[in-house]
């Protein structure tokens, strides 16, 4: 829908009523899908620590949920967003060595090893994958606690190297259709907006967010399976909730209504799913339940 005239577009999203994956009693964060739309990994807050979990669905019956012991060994904070190569494969950030950074997981197999090494004042966060870029993965790190962030790029069993430099701050990249694009939020206009760019070093990224930008530091852009849209957070209305957009940044919808703030969407693989958290997580008692929307493309 237009957000100036009210009048439907074409390519608008229609979605269903949000609907709850956990219950609330701890606080759940990041969570991402597995490649075949059937499973989810996500970070949990739990006696101290951040955890990994793995949620299941199970036809008719609640979905399953366990700790990824594999992930969580010898860190105290272990975190998604989990960005997939393959079924059950993927990156995610842990601090088992050290510092947080990007480390690789096969579940199968029962593997792991580290992505990235970042030194004693660096933090990677971030990790994004698309499984048919053969090892491929982006990140963006932090030097020092006022740091700002820069993308860097890598492959399996290669060191990393810089995709942003300079004034070009940007976290939360996520990869678009074929790795050939990548959605992201930086605040390099002053303000917290989302940017498309090529997923090349020292390419000039377009900014997709309306002047003032999306009033939380948490837009987290995620982008549809095709490519077509993109959904975030914004509190650009008062509390933050999903929106989405296409990617030309055109059609802008709000797609979640509620006094509660939402936030961290993903795309299911197959398309039919937006999974993203409810709650307040930097809140005085902090919050997040996971919950799921279906949806589908007007014009589908």
């Amino acid at each position: 829908m237009d957000d100036r005239t009210g009048v439907p577009t074409e390519g608008d999203l229609r979605c269903g009523e949000p609907q709850a994956l956990t219950d609330g009693s701890e606080v759940d964060l990041r969570p991402q899908w597995n490649c075949d739309s059937k499973s989810m990994v996500f970070e949990r807050h739990k006696d101290g620590r951040s955890l990994l979990f793995m949620l299941t669905f199970a036809g008719a019956r609640a979905p399953a949920c366990e700790p990824l012991d594999l992930c969580n060994h010898g860190a105290q904070r272990t975190q998604g967003r989990a960005a997939f190569f393959s079924q059950d494969v993927f990156a995610f950030v842990s601090d088992r060595g050290g510092v947080p950074a990007i480390w690789h997981a096969d579940i199968a197999r029962h593997e792991i090893e580290p992505l990235s090494q970042p030194a004693q004042d660096e933090a990677d966060f971030g990790p994004t994958t698309v499984p048919a870029a053969h090892g491929r993965f982006l990140f963006f790190r932090k030097i020092g606690p006022h740091g700002r962030p820069h993308l860097f790029q890598g492959e399996v069993g290669s060191a990393v190297q810089p995709l942003s430099v300079g004034r070009h701050q940007a976290d939360q990249p996520w990869f678009l259709l074929h790795a050939k694009r990548l959605v992201l939020h930086s605040q390099r206009d002053g303000d917290d907006a989302v940017f498309i760019q090529p997923a090349e070093h020292g390419a000039a990224a377009t900014r997709l967010s309306p002047p003032g930008g999306e009033k939380t530091s948490y837009v987290t852009p995620f982008p549809s399976p095709d490519g077509r849209h993109v959904v975030f957070a914004s509190a650009r209305t008062g509390t933050c909730q999903l929106w989405a957009m296409r990617s030309d940044g055109s059609a802008p919808q709000q797609i979640t209504f509620d006094a509660t703030p939402s936030c961290f969407p993903a795309w299911s693989p197959d398309g039919k799913y937006i999974v993203f958290v409810r709650g307040d997580p930097l809140g005085l008692a902090p919050s997040g339940r996971l919950m799921t929307i279906s949806v589908v493309t007007a014009n589908a």
